[in-house]
């Protein structure tokens, strides 16, 4: 009795050890270091997650911006690929069926994004990046390595000349100067 219930345990654990390695060795990926992480990344950003949009569909073979989750960030820093105070929109399948699906962000919640491009059957998606668990991409509370890694983030810079060229035009000089002291003041005070 003893050697048949052995023989049984032994035949699960093979079974289940056996099926294990078939899928794991399907979603195995290596992550990047930083500097690789940083090349093949669209953009790299500390953003506060600012809004999270549900995808149109469950479908799998829809788009992934129509099966995605939908996630924008407010960037407060950046090292490649937006600027300081933009919003930038990542697709997420939010820990959901994907297999290599980034886990649940939340709103609020501030992380280190590697906002990887998108590819579909081989062609990259102009306009659409991604994040999944094989990128570095990770909750800010937990990204001071890569942090150390990245080094300092690229200064903010501001450009008024899109949304407000003609009242600058119309401006005095003393108003334009208390202008650019303003956004002085809010350029010193951000983290370097």
């Amino acid at each position: 009795m003893r050697n048949l219930l052995a023989g049984i345990l032994l035949t699960c654990a093979c079974v289940c050890l056996s099926r294990a390695t078939e899928v794991e060795g399907a979603r195995f990926c290596i992550l990047p270091e930083v500097p690789e992480a940083v090349e093949r990344a669209r953009a790299v950003f500390v953003g506060e997650v600012s809004e999270i949009i549900e995808p149109l569909t469950k479908d799998k073979k829809a788009p992934p911006p129509d099966r995605f989750y939908i996630i924008k960030f407010k960037v407060l820093q950046s090292w490649k690929g937006t600027t300081f105070f933009s919003e930038f929109s990542v697709l997420s399948a939010q820990g959901g069926h994907e297999c290599f699906a980034y886990p649940a962000v939340k709103k609020g919640e501030k992380y280190l994004v590697f906002a990887d491009p998108l590819y579909v059957d081989g062609i990259r998606q102009e306009g659409w990046s991604l994040i999944t668990t094989c990128n570095r991409t990770k909750a800010l509370s937990i990204a001071a390595d890569d942090l150390k890694r990245l080094g300092p983030a690229n200064r903010p810079h501001f450009d008024f000349r899109r949304s407000r060229k003609s009242k600058v035009r119309n401006m005095s000089a003393e108003h334009r100067a208390k202008q650019c002291v303003q956004v002085y003041s809010v350029a010193k005070s951000l983290p370097r």
